[in-house]
């Protein structure tokens, strides 16, 4: 059978137990599906998809593949076209093979379709807050739509996140995003970072820099920081909790968020008499960035 086949929603089995080698031809993508192999050695081949337009967001799951993550299988084995572009990055990034840690897939040069062993990059959600934009109610108010209403109303600014080797604090990745009102960024960093272990640094145009209180070992998946949750987050604890931590801005304690003290104007992690004349804050106190 060379027709076409499109998944939309259902499961396609190649067999209960023993698997069935069939040739078909383009695989489309409609809606979340899977494709399950039977037992023992076989083939499903596909002919090039690559220009079949799968639906955004939508995902084939492949449950019953064997073998290393990266080379071919040892049983049940699938084929898209008979070389390495059978299917855009696009499409290999909407399949997952079920027991392989990093999502995604890739092709071998003979068309054969397999777990990725590389994760292109991986993402880390961090929650945080800037106490100079925090306006209560874990929401911080959107500052560049503020300056120039050209700006997404839901960024609340631009910030630094960084990645320092446990062991001697050395800088090894930075990434510049976006913040939003709610405190959540999405750094991307290499995938070469996974299986190693950090501590997140995140830095602010005006704000002290401030380190986790711990180091991080990322993975390829479900990487997650949360600065705001609690005073022991942070290196040294060097967030704001009330108005009193700080004159003048009100983090709103009794929401349980906590942000990151503000005027640190000249970046160099410390708000003392340096700031000023940009601002020169409670310099007697010598409000440093703490590292772990």
């Amino acid at each position: 059978n060379a027709g076409a086949l499109t998944l939309n929603g259902g499961n396609l089995s190649t067999g209960a137990t023993t698997g069935f080698t069939d040739t078909l031809g383009v695989l489309n993508l409609t809606d979340n599906s899977s494709l399950t192999l039977g037992t023992g050695t076989h083939n499903l081949v596909f002919a090039n998809s690559s220009a079949s337009a799968w639906t955004s967001g939508k995902t084939i799951t492949i449950n019953g593949w064997a073998g290393t993550a990266g080379s071919a299988g040892t049983a049940g084995r699938i084929f898209v076209g008979n070389n390495g572009s059978g299917l855009t990055s696009t499409q290999l990034s909407q399949i997952v093979f079920t027991g392989y840690s990093i999502p995604g897939a890739l092709l071998l040069s003979n068309g054969e379709l397999v777990p990725t062993n590389v994760a292109s990059n991986i993402t880390i959600s961090i929650t945080s807050f800037l106490q100079g934009l925090y306006v209560g109610s874990s929401t911080m108010t959107a500052a560049p739509f503020n300056a120039n209403g050209a700006t997404s109303n839901n960024i609340a600014d631009t910030i630094i996140v960084e990645l320092h080797n446990s062991a001697t604090q050395a800088l090894e990745y930075t990434n510049t995003t976006t913040l939003n009102t709610s405190g959540l960024a999405t750094p991307v960093f290499p995938s070469a970072a996974i299986g190693n272990t950090y501590y997140i640094v995140i830095k602010h145009r005006n704000s002290i820099a401030t380190w986790s209180a711990v180091a991080v070992t990322l993975g390829a998946t479900g990487n997650s920081y949360n600065f705001a949750n609690a005073i022991t987050q942070s290196a040294g604890g060097n967030v704001a909790t009330d108005f009193n931590d700080y004159p003048g801005l009100d983090i709103s304690s009794s929401n349980g968020d906590l942000g990151y003290l503000p005027y640190d104007l000249n970046g160099d992690a410390s708000v003392d008499f340096n700031d000023y004349p940009l601002i020169d804050v409670n310099s007697s106190n010598g409000i440093i960035t703490l590292t772990p």
